[in-house]
């Protein structure tokens, strides 16, 4: 394993990482300890803006505001980015969650060719249902 020596300063928040490498198989991991794993977002930042684009979505959708349901979609965009990204670092023993995953973000993805207020509900319910695959990924339970 190695490590650095201090937490680094990055883009305002205080981090620390390291590297896990496997000497006989070459394998590694890189893991960074603020619980972002690779993701951009952090667990707050990410409810927040969770909640914020499924509410803009809904208003956008029921007043036909094409701005607000534009915003809305961006902001689940970069959420499934951050949710791929986490996903792609995450170590686990849990079997069956890749596929859990895999229909949220289907799910999220399919929204494009529904109604715009079933577009947001079914992007937004995609999206929280992988943020709990993760979450139980992450858990005790899938670690050990």
């Amino acid at each position: 394993m190695t490590a650095h020596e201090k937490p680094v300063s990055f883009f305002g928040s205080s981090q620390v990482g390291y590297i896990v490498l496997d000497p006989d198989t070459g394998a590694g991991a890189y893991l960074i300890g603020g619980g972002e794993n690779g993701g951009f977002l952090d667990s707050d930042l990410e409810q927040i803006l969770t909640y914020a684009g499924f509410v803009i979505g809904l208003a956008g959708a029921a007043f036909s505001a094409p701005l607000l349901v534009f915003i809305s979609a961006v902001i689940a965009i970069a959420l499934l980015v951050d949710l791929i990204l986490d996903d792609s670092t995450l170590n686990h023993r849990c079997a069956g969650l890749g596929y859990i995953r895999l229909i949220a973000v289907a799910a999220a993805i399919a929204s494009i060719f529904f109604p715009p207020l079933m577009a947001i509900v079914l992007l937004y319910v995609g999206l929280l249902a992988g943020n709990g695959t993760m979450s139980v990924a992450q858990s005790r339970a899938c670690q050990n």
